[in-house]
């Protein structure tokens, strides 16, 4: 029998890259989330007053805009500090710490 080889274990900059990609990814994928709730679901909810009281609406859309413009800026932060070609390299903490 042919013994499988074990993974290679990666090097601590593919770490690093695969970390800082993936934060960009979710953050991408989080303001699209956002996008489809407010520029969706909410305009809807806005236009069609029967679906629910403006009191109700707002309790479930609560910060909605505001999040959304929220993680825009953080994204655009995070990006500002990408190392294109070199993600092991890129610093993105101060991103956190200045959105806090």
């Amino acid at each position: 029998s042919q013994k499988e080889s074990a993974p290679r274990k990666l090097l601590p900059q593919e770490v690093r890259a695969k970390v800082v990609d993936e934060i960009l990814n979710t953050e991408r994928e989080y303001i699209s989330s956002l996008e489809d709730i407010t520029e969706g679901y909410l305009q809807r909810c806005k236009q069609h007053t029967s679906l629910f009281t403006e009191e109700r609406r707002d309790t479930l859309f609560a910060n909605a805009d505001e999040l959304l413009q929220f993680q825009r800026r953080f994204l655009s932060s995070l990006e500002s500090v990408v190392k294109e070609g070199e993600l092991w390299e890129t610093c993105v903490g101060e991103c956190f710490i200045k959105h806090k």
